[in-house]
C-alpha cells in the first residue's frame, strides 16, 4: 500500500483518488526572484538546485521535465528528505522543488520563500495504491478506507 502520482501507476495497481499535490519552488528568504507569484521551470532551470536522490520518483519527475525543456539540471546537493532540501535551500546551497504542503510546513520554522510552479505538470494527482485491496490484511483495508474517507473531506 502506498500513495503515488497516478501518472506513474501501472494499470495492474488498484488506485483510489487521494488528493492533488502542487509542486512549488523553494528559495532562500528574501531572494529577489522569490517575490514572483509563480514561475515556470524554464525560468529557473539554469540555477543550482538542491535535489533528492536520483532514484526518487519526485526527482525523476522533475528531471524529466527539465530534459523536455532541453536542459540539464545543475544539482549542487542531493539529500534524502524534503526537510533536508528546505534546510539546504535556507543555507543558500541552491533552490528546490518540493510539494506545497511540505514547503508551507517548513516555512514556519525556516527562512525560506515559496513560489508556485506555473507548469501544468507541477499539479499532480495522488492516489492511494495497492496491488489488490481484497488481499490486504484487515488492518490495512481499514487504513485504506480511512484514507479514502479523509480524501472526500
Amino acid at each position: 500500500m502506498g500513495i503515488a502520482s497516478i501518472a506513474v501507476l501501472p494499470d495492474i495497481i488498484e488506485q483510489f483518488p487521494f488528493r492533488d499535490d502542487m509542486l512549488v519552488l523553494v528559495f532562500p528568504q528574501r531572494e529577489k526572484t522569490a517575490r514572483r507569484r509563480a514561475l515556470a521551470l524554464a525560468e529557473v532551470v539554469d540555477r543550482a538546485f538542491v535535489g533528492l536522490p536520483r532514484d526518487s520518483a519526485l526527482q525523476r519527475h522533475i528531471v524529466g521535465h527539465a530534459t523536455r525543456l532541453g536542459a540539464t539540471m545543475n544539482i549542487r546537493a542531493r539529500v534524502t528528505s524534503l526537510e533536508a532540501v528546505c534546510r539546504m535551500v535556507e543555507a543558500g546551497a541552491g533552490i528546490g522543488i518540493v510539494p506545497e504542503v511540505s514547503a508551507k510546513r517548513y516555512r514556519r520554522s525556516m527562512n525560506i520563500d515559496v513560489v508556485r510552479l506555473s507548469d501544468a505538470w507541477a499539479k499532480r494527482r495522488l492516489a492511494i495504491c495497492v496491488r489488490r485491496l481484497d488481499s490486504l490484511p484487515a488492518g490495512a483495508r481499514r487504513l485504506v478506507a480511512h484514507l479514502r474517507q479523509a480524501a472526500m473531506r
